[in-house]
């Protein structure tokens, strides 16, 4: 009895954690859409400034000057950090937004690596490296892109907490790899070399509220959702880990066009 009302507190502890997250999600979006707004005014204006400086330029009003140089740096600097705060908020939008599944045809072969994009950073900084290998002429999906993004996302952070967890600044490596398995199935595979996953715990992994992170560190609901999202979609999602060896996500989602080529192109970030 003291175990089940133990379990029971825990319980409501993590849906409480679970509602806040959404309102935090919630929040996020309403945030990325207000600064939307103020970045679309600049990027406005900086196109304005761009062609009255471009036609100066043209007329010969403007002396070719070191300072001149440093101008044009500068715009073009406003410019490249512009689309970039564009980029994240849109990302945002995508990632959070509540609205019906909306699928639509999607080449996997460049959304993968968008996505991927998106942790390059937070790896980099904790000395992982990422390497892809993804088939040129990868067949495209008819599914939702924010979910399918939620899904790749979650095992991606998951990867790497467990590759810290286990070899802390160096020696971490995330791998994803997708490729073909017939005309009509493409498989996304998303593999680290961290923790791991005790064998007491692999029968849970896709149990809701289940977590082995410490108190408000984790829901337990990231897997059990996108175990429910891949399979909303026609798809499969299973796994294999070993401790302190690592874990392979494995997702099958339907095709619908054939691939072109099964020749792979492998990046490093």
């Amino acid at each position: 009895m003291e175990q089940m009302d133990s379990e029971k507190d825990q319980l409501g502890e993590q849906l409480i954690r679970a509602s806040r997250l959404a309102e935090i999600g919630e929040m996020a979006a309403g945030f990325a859409h207000e600064i939307n707004n103020p970045l679309q005014i600049i990027k406005n204006e900086y196109t304005l400034i761009d062609m009255i400086f471009s036609d100066l330029k043209k007329k010969g009003q403007l002396n070719e000057t070191e300072n001149l140089f440093d101008i044009q740096d500068s715009l073009d600097q406003i410019h490249k950090q512009v689309e970039r705060c564009a980029t994240i908020t849109q990302a945002i939008l995508k990632f959070g937004r509540k609205d019906e599944s909306v699928p639509q045809d999607l080449d996997l072969s460049v959304f993968i690596a968008e996505v991927t994009k998106m942790v390059t950073k937070k790896a980099s900084v904790h000395g992982i490296a990422i390497k892809q290998s993804i088939s040129q002429g990868l067949s495209w999906v008819h599914v939702d892109a924010g979910q399918l993004q939620q899904v790749l996302l979650n095992l991606y952070n998951n990867a790497i907490d467990a590759i810290i967890e286990r070899h802390g600044s160096s020696g971490g490596e995330l791998s994803i790899e997708a490729h073909a398995v017939s005309n009509t199935q493409i498989e996304i595979r998303v593999a680290d070399n961290g923790s791991g996953i005790r064998s007491e715990n692999l029968n849970k992994i896709f149990t809701p509220f289940f977590t082995t992170k410490p108190v408000g560190k984790g829901t337990g609901l990231g897997l059990a959702v996108c175990y429910g999202i891949i399979t909303k979609m026609g798809g499969q999602m299973t796994f294999d880990s070993e401790e302190d060896a690592g874990t392979t996500f494995t997702i099958r989602i339907p095709a619908i066009h054939q691939a072109l080529s099964n020749k792979k192109t492998n990046l490093r970030f």
